[in-house]
């Protein structure tokens, strides 16, 4: 049983790295180097928690939350990228 909750455990993070990942690359086909250099630096240190977490404490409804919060994000930035309209993506992120 040890060895399936490792692999499982092993699953959950691979799956919230997915999440994360995803995001950082919507980030960098969106924004240039400088304009959003905070924004950045802010899933660098999320990317880091996840490597640092403690993935017995994980549920497959903690992996579901995560995955639901992604997609919600992708549901409201779709109507932006359907109107080409990234400008107005981009002023929201310098406020």
């Amino acid at each position: 049983m040890k060895g399936r909750e490792m692999d499982l455990k092993h699953h959950y993070k691979l799956r919230v790295q997915n999440c994360v990942g995803t995001i950082l690359d919507l980030h960098k086909a969106i924004f240039t180097m400088g304009e959003a250099a905070g924004f950045r630096s802010q899933f660098k240190e999320l990317e880091q928690a996840i490597q640092e977490m403690d993935m017995s404490l994980v549920t497959e409804g903690d992996i579901l939350l995560v995955e639901k919060a992604t997609n919600a994000l992708f549901k409201e930035l779709t109507p932006i990228f359907e109107s080409g309209d990234l400008e107005v993506l981009c002023a929201g992120m310098k406020s």
